[in-house]
């Protein structure tokens, strides 16, 4: 994700080209645990969370720079991104990465028992009629 802003502001909007502000979100799901990895610039102020939890805090007037890397589990998410403009150009980029993943396993099927050998199934053929057969009398 890149904005880059210029000497002007957000296209289609009404606020000033300079002291404006931006949020930004991105939603998203994982299948399985992955680590990646976040190159965050900007010419201003920017904040960087995943989820709930402050990656980036770099509020300040000039160009910013940071990377930092994260471990998302599998399941749903959320990149939010401040961007604070004080004065002059404005742009904000977000680069991500997929550094690696980390297989979850796949479940499998409970064991099933072995099924009863023939001469177990001829024994038990056997002896069941003669116990029914005492069970009636």
């Amino acid at each position: 994700m890149a904005f880059d802003w210029g000497e002007g502001r957000p296209a289609g909007s009404r606020v000033p080209a300079d002291g404006f502000s931006a949020r930004l979100t991105r939603r998203f799901a994982v299948t399985e645990t992955r680590r990646l990895g976040l190159a965050v610039a900007g010419r201003g102020g920017v904040r960087l969370w995943a989820d709930d939890a402050l990656l980036v805090d770099l509020r300040t007037a000039r160009d910013v720079a940071e990377v930092v890397e994260i471990v998302l589990a599998p399941g749903d998410h959320r990149l939010t991104a401040e961007y604070h403009d004080t004065a002059g150009a404005a742009a904000l980029s977000i680069q991500e990465q997929i550094l690696s993943y980390v297989p979850t396993p796949t479940p499998r099927p409970a064991a099933v028992p072995p099924s009863p050998t023939p001469t177990a199934q001829r024994r038990f053929d056997i002896l069941l009629p003669s116990v029914h057969r005492g069970a009636t009398r």
